[in-house]
């Protein structure tokens, strides 16, 4: 009886210590879009101030990181110190063979070392993944609530093309759609994840509704996947597919109706200005970075140029795409390697994950954290990206997860199935 009073005790200590581990990476999402708020809501364009707000909320993200560090080291020493030691001679090793790269280097290191490394570490170091995706999908109501708020803002003022607010309301999108396909189906939901859809459209960019739907697919595909042959499946193909082509044949029409009403209401939708077009450009600048990029890789294919390399010949900038990025760094033969490595993660994480939760938040965080690094972003700078290799990673190395299912109304943790099998005892 002690011995068992004593593993409930470990227990619930296990998961109070997961609440927190998840709760310090869930509040960077939180403290974002919060940032981006006061600043457009209270109309404060003076960039020092704006870099101070930043820095504050920066500064209560750290708070909570530092304050669960030793539970997360403890939990993860030896491969957070190793992590950390491969990178640093990485990063030595670069500015030796590439020593103009230097400039652009402690830019990097600060993204990498003190924000995208940490947060794979964090969500490495918990237990029970079902009690962060929990979390998660909490955080999706508060997030997609001052979503809402910065755009009735933008509406009251004069309606303009935001992509940093159009990522950052995506996430909540994400995770709601989630929510409504796998857990529970609730009107409010299915209300809130067409108003995001609707906010993006009419003020957002390309890039987070490209990745939106790419998100959409893999869900659809892993669903297929795990139901081949059952009639259900079958079914839901067959409506999907008429429902997908029925808005691809009428495309413009529905585009068309939208941007009307959009009008009326006096907002001028650049995405859908760019959907209309008939010269559209997917690209928006791009294409100059790729074949820049790509000749690059062909004057030094075996050496490549090193960590921020891409960023001395593209004037600070980089690649916009993840492959390009990581080939011109390392060279075609050593990024080659590497890129066939991150393939494999990937793979495994989205569709061969034997646990449930870890692979519903890989295609959650895919959608997140990958797909926009095709055409968007840097994955040395991207804690989402990082976030989504940690659950990948996590799927092939650290498979000793406590027990975590779904059923159809809510999420099942370890504790749920603890409980469980000691009433049935």
């Amino acid at each position: 009886m002690r011995r068992i009073k004593k593993e409930l005790s470990d227990a619930e200590k296990s998961d109070r210590d997961d609440k927190r581990i998840s709760w310090a990476i869930i509040l960077q999402f939180c403290m974002l879009i919060t940032n981006y708020a006061v600043k457009e809501v209270f109309h404060i364009n003076n960039s020092d101030m704006r870099s101070f707000i930043s820095f504050i909320f920066m500064i209560l993200v750290g708070i909570m990181y530092l304050k669960n560090f030793r539970t997360v080291f403890k939990r993860n020493s030896m491969f957070f110190i190793l992590s950390y030691i491969f990178f640093v001679c990485l990063f030595l090793l670069s500015a030796l063979l590439n020593p103009e790269t230097i400039e652009f280097l402690p830019n990097i290191a600060f993204w990498l070392f003190i924000i995208c490394l940490p947060t794979a570490q964090y969500y490495l170091a918990i237990r029970d993944k079902a009690i962060f995706l929990n979390i998660l999908i909490l955080s999706g109501y508060y997030q997609l609530s001052l979503g809402l708020v910065i755009l009735i803002s933008m509406i009251l003022a004069t309606p303009k093309y935001d992509m940093v607010f159009s990522y950052l309301i995506l996430v909540p999108m994400v995770i709601l759609t989630y929510k409504v396909l796998f857990i529970n189906f609730r009107i409010i939901d299915l209300a809130l994840i067409l108003l995001a859809f609707t906010s993006v459209v009419t003020v957002g960019s390309r890039g987070p509704l490209l990745s939106y739907f790419i998100y959409l697919v893999l869900l659809f595909v892993n669903y297929l996947i795990k139901n081949r042959l059952k009639a259900k499946a079958l079914v839901l193909f067959f409506l999907s597919t008429t429902f997908i082509s029925a808005i691809v044949l009428n495309f413009n029409f529905f585009i068309k109706k939208l941007n009307n009403l959009l009008i009326n209401y006096g907002v001028q939708s650049r995405t859908i200005y760019l959907l209309l077009s008939d010269n559209i450009d997917f690209s928006t600048g791009r294409s100059d970075l790729f074949s820049n990029t790509i000749n690059k890789i062909f004057l030094n294919p075996i050496l490549g140029y090193g960590i921020g390399g891409d960023r001395v010949f593209l004037n600070g900038t980089y690649p916009h795409n993840i492959f390009l990025e990581i080939i011109v760094q390392f060279g075609i033969v050593l990024g080659g390697i590497f890129s066939l490595v991150l393939i494999m993660y990937w793979f495994i994480g989205i569709f061969l994950n034997k646990n449930t939760i870890d692979q519903h938040l890989a295609i959650i965080f895919a959608g997140l954290g990958l797909i926009s690094l095709f055409f968007s972003g840097s994955y040395l700078t991207s804690s989402n990206f990082w976030l989504f290799m940690a659950i990948c990673i996590s799927s092939v190395h650290f498979t000793n997860h406590k027990l975590s299912y779904i059923n159809s109304e809510k999420l099942i943790t370890a504790k749920d199935v603890q409980n469980e099998k000691e009433n049935n005892f």
